[in-house]
């Protein structure tokens, strides 16, 4: 992702929601249509719906970290890695995510 990607895409995010609680329901679908193809777009869906549902392996592993797979966080840098390795998504984009320190959230 280019330099600024994240700032814009969290500035959107900030924008929808602020959108959302105004009840400006038609504003927020014009806004999320208009960015939805780009990488701004791309990254405010991954960080709103992000890898899908929880494989059997990454319930696992969360199991044998010692956490809760119906619900919970991390930020420690292996357990993401572990969780998101089970969970299918390719190495370049674990190490992107590791390159950024992060909360990873699932349930």
């Amino acid at each position: 992702m280019p330099a600024g990607t994240w700032r814009e895409a969290d500035q959107l995010s900030r924008k929808i929601d602020a959108l959302r609680e105004q009840d400006r329901h038609d504003e927020t679908d014009r806004l999320y249509r208009a960015k939805c193809g780009t990488l701004v777009g791309k990254l405010y869906r991954f960080t709103i719906f992000g890898f899908d549902r929880m494989t059997e392996d990454a319930c696992r592993v969360i199991k044998a970290y010692g956490m809760s797979a119906g619900e919970g966080r991390t930020g420690h840098p292996m357990h993401i890695k572990g969780v998101l390795h089970h969970q299918g998504v390719p190495g370049e984009r674990i190490q992107a995510i590791l390159d950024h320190p992060l909360i990873l959230t699932w349930g």
